[in-house]
């Protein structure tokens, strides 16, 4: 691995670690429900960054240059899948009335709103696949990449790197935040994240839309 291979995932490290609607989305459903939810997001998220990989190998930045509208109605529908989130969320909070007993050996979660995996891998999934940043990120570097002499094989193991570095953060982010010990912990203030997560939905997709 040269210079060039160390900085650029470098960067990518430090680009995945930034909070954003993807780290909010895991962190959410690992401490609201359980880690199973969490890590199941953490997989729609990885196959999201797949596709994101394939549409920049494609040329899609090609694309929102000939057509420039394509890249505003993505931008548009990110920006309302992420507050019908916040919607979905800020409901849940307010629907939730049972709480799991506190000397319960089960993950402290609502009952009332037992989350199914399926929808928990959709919400990562489409929370990602939306993100009109994180596309044209995955164009910026892999074309980067390959200015500084990565092809063929190498841009390959250099593409699987980048995706296998997301997948690993935000499953250690899953599996920490949804471990019983944390969500034991933080179950008194648990409703306010939920609600504090569905704010942030709302504001992130309010500001992609205004950004138009």
């Amino acid at each position: 691995m040269n210079l060039s291979w160390i900085g650029l995932v470098g960067l990518h490290t430090l680009g995945v670690m930034s909070p954003g609607p993807d780290f909010a989305v895991v962190l959410k459903n690992s401490l609201t429900f359980s880690r199973r939810e969490g890590l199941m997001t953490t997989l729609g998220i990885l196959l999201s960054n797949l596709l994101h990989v394939l549409l920049a190998f494609a040329g899609i930045s090609w694309l929102f240059k000939v057509y420039p509208r394509a890249e505003s109605y993505l931008c548009l529908a990110g920006g309302i899948y992420l507050i019908y989130l916040g919607l979905k969320t800020g409901r849940e909070f307010l629907t939730a009335r049972i709480w799991m007993p506190a000397n319960s050996q089960a993950p402290p979660r609502f009952r009332a709103v037992e989350k199914r995996a399926k929808a928990s891998f959709s919400e990562g999934f489409f929370t990602s696949l939306l993100n009109l940043k994180a596309l044209l990120y995955f164009s910026a570097i892999l074309s980067g990449a390959s200015g500084l002499g990565i092809r063929g094989l190498n841009l390959f193991v250099f593409t699987a790197l980048l995706v296998a570095i997301g997948g690993g953060w935000f499953t250690f982010v899953a599996w920490i935040s949804g471990s019983p010990l944390i969500q034991q912990k933080i179950q008194p203030g648990l409703k306010w994240i939920n609600l504090g997560c569905s704010f942030l939905f709302v504001i992130l997709g309010l500001r992609l839309i205004l950004e138009l």
